[in-house]
């Protein structure tokens, strides 16, 4: 993330309030197995910015897609 974006200084997530689903599914022949939804806090400078995180899991516990999005 910081090579694409060289101004994030740091990733902090809001742990109490991120949702863990299970799951039993696939994008087209990849099993998605969990699901991690939450905010995440980046920090760009003085300033933080709230995202939203969603996180993809396949079946050997692999984080197959991370995105922040908001």
């Amino acid at each position: 993330m910081k090579e694409r974006n060289p101004s994030i200084k740091d990733v902090s997530f809001d742990v109490d309030g991120m949702t863990v689903a299970k799951a039993n599914t696939k994008v087209e022949d990849t099993p998605i197995k969990t699901i991690v939804i939450g905010d995440a806090y980046l920090e760009k400078g003085k300033k933080d910015s709230r995202r939203t995180f969603l996180c993809l899991i396949g079946d050997k516990g692999q984080s197959l897609a991370d995105v922040f999005y908001g």
